[in-house]
């Protein structure tokens, strides 16, 4: 444009010219994304499984398939490999949101977080008593720590345990645990093919 033309008018768009698979798809996304706001469950038929579960299928596994959903998303969004925190929700409470007490103290669902760890995720907007809360406050935790040790998943592991030994037990177990969802996931992907 000279200085001195009017600009050009923008074109108007009419709802007609988007395709009903990309409106289905945004209010599928915008429905998603609203429901983690409001830590609500989305009725089951209303998942769109091939949108939102774009890695992994389904796993026949004790965590509910809206929460193999949601972590699916939670990970993606964090970068953070989504099999590896299947390993540590096994290890930490065998997919058991209830489990709560033990020697050391109290410890709070999926992911077995520590009062302190609670108080952590309420200071920053996340209920962490809630299954998803709880879910995403240990995913960024996790997030952080494989940052810190440039992706080296043993590392990691080895913080997120409290320990500097990447051969403990502690770290072994989750390990282990790992390489049996890798193994399980790829069993699932040659199933649905």
């Amino acid at each position: 444009n000279n200085l001195g033309e009017e600009p050009d008018e923008p074109e108007e768009v009419s709802l007609e010219d988007i395709s009903e698979e990309e409106e289905e798809l945004d209010f599928i996304e915008d429905m998603f994304d609203q429901a983690i706001e409001e830590e609500k469950d989305i009725p089951e038929k209303e998942y769109n499984y091939s949108y939102i579960a774009t890695e992994y299928p389904l796993l026949p596994i004790l965590l509910e398939e809206d929460l193999q959903i949601f972590t699916q998303f939670m990970c993606k969004e964090y970068d953070v490999p989504y099999l590896l925190v299947l390993a540590l929700m096994d290890t930490e409470s065998s997919f058991r949101k209830d489990i709560g007490e033990s020697n050391s103290g109290p410890y709070y669902g999926y992911m077995q977080l520590s009062k302190s760890n609670c108080n952590n995720a309420e200071k920053e907007g996340i209920d962490p008593y809630t299954p998803r809360g709880n879910i995403e406050w240990r995913i960024r935790y996790l997030a952080g720590l494989l940052d810190s040790r440039n992706s080296d998943i043993p590392k990691a592991i080895a913080d997120y345990k409290g320990t500097s030994n990447v051969e403990s037990e502690s770290v072994r177990k989750v390990m282990r645990k790992y390489d049996y969802y890798i193994e399980l996931a790829a069993k699932e992907m040659e199933n649905k093919e």
